[in-house]
């Protein structure tokens, strides 16, 4: 299937108000515009993402969100992001190393003081705000690409776990959590 050629009647996205989600000037670069994404769609999801803490607390809900961002856009680990964050931007207190970020675990013990069902609960209001910006800003106008993946990830639980379907044998296991991947394609 080959992509629809776009003349400039029928243009799928408006392009003025894509243009504008963009950041302004004239050299964008795609870390520069993949930056600038980021910061726009923090700005929408963080409030529902909001950590429970006490008043005595190091570190803010966003500074821990930031190091779960990071390690998704580094596509790697959070001890790993953690570490090589701290090697890179170290904090010098009276001459003493202070970790600039938080520790993973120190992300992961705040996240799960938040149920499960809440959890659920926010990223269905985060996504609902997202998807109304998006259409707000019309990115939706007109025909889209779209690459659909679906993955299998190994479990070695009990198999009437929730969330847990039978597949074929893979790496001495035939049940896995199955995700499913959506992904946008766009000529850049």
């Amino acid at each position: 299937m080959y992509p629809k050629k776009i003349t400039s009647t029928d243009s799928p996205i408006g392009e003025r108000e894509y243009k504008s989600m963009l950041p302004v000037g004239s050299g964008k670069s795609f870390r520069e515009i993949s930056d600038h994404t980021v910061r726009k769609i923090k700005r929408i999801v963080y409030p529902f993402l909001e950590l429970p803490g006490r008043h005595n607390l190091q570190w803010t809900s966003g500074e821990i969100l930031d190091v779960v961002v990071q390690a998704g856009k580094r596509n790697t680990c959070l001890e790993d992001t953690v570490n090589s964050l701290n090697l890179l931007k170290p904090k010098i207190v009276r001459g003493i190393v202070v970790p600039s970020y938080p520790t993973s675990d120190t992300v992961f013990n705040r996240a799960k003081k938040v149920d499960t069902r809440e959890w659920i609960n926010r990223y269905e209001e985060a996504n609902r705000k997202l998807l109304e910006s998006a259409v707000k800003a019309r990115v939706f106008k007109g025909w889209v690409d779209l690459a659909i993946d679906i993955h299998d990830i190994p479990f070695y639980g009990k198999r009437n776990t929730r969330g847990i379907i039978g597949t074929k044998r893979k790496l001495g296991t035939n049940y896995a959590f199955r995700y499913m991947t959506v992904c946008h394609c766009a000529e850049g």
